[in-house]
């Protein structure tokens, strides 16, 4: 089982989160554009889907997603992308979902996991209601703010260390011929 690094899964989660709060900014609703939503009997039982678009594919009425929409789907495709697998129906009964999310993330910090963890849980509660509203409203939350200076500080050590690398690099290939020439 291939394991995620901290910094690539902190780099997926929080460009996703702005990518939405930028279309969230907008005014507009990411799900209007999945032609999946067009499809009345798709999400039924699909658990990519939210629970009200579920019920509204059971009894047959149009469902019109809103933001809060946006944001479980993210969870449960970037979940996909860390656990390598697809994520059970009944995943928010039965919390296999932590399992398998912190099966794949041994090695992370412990603020880390659980500031996904949190935000995690919150976009995907099965009430419209006890979901953050918007991206723009998560992204003002201390857990996105945690995952977002953590994603800084490896940048910066990665920048550091590429400007090291070069330097020690440009005196080892060059001679005092090519330094003057």
């Amino acid at each position: 089982m291939k394991q995620i690094k901290q910094e690539e899964c902190l780099d997926i989660f929080t460009s996703g989160i702005d990518y939405i709060a930028g279309i969230h900014e907008q005014k507009k609703v990411l799900c209007n554009y999945l032609k999946e939503w067009r499809q009345r009997d798709y999400g039924w039982s699909n658990p990519l889907f939210t629970p009200q678009y579920q019920r509204a594919c059971l009894n047959g009425v149009e469902f019109v997603p809103d933001y809060s929409c946006d944001l479980y789907i993210f969870m449960i495709i970037f979940y996909e992308i860390i656990t390598n697998r697809g994520v059970p129906v009944n995943f928010r009964r039965n919390g296999r979902w932590k399992f398998g999310f912190i099966n794949n993330t041994p090695n992370f910090d412990t603020s880390i996991r659980n500031s996904i963890m949190i935000l995690f849980e919150w976009c995907t509660k099965i009430r419209v209601d006890d979901r953050p509203y918007n991206a723009i409203e998560l992204k003002q939350t201390e857990y996105y703010n945690i995952l977002q200076n953590k994603l800084k500080e490896y940048k910066e050590y990665e920048r550091k260390n590429t400007i090291e690398k070069r330097k020690a690099n440009l005196f080892k290939e060059c001679s005092w011929k090519d330094i003057f020439l």
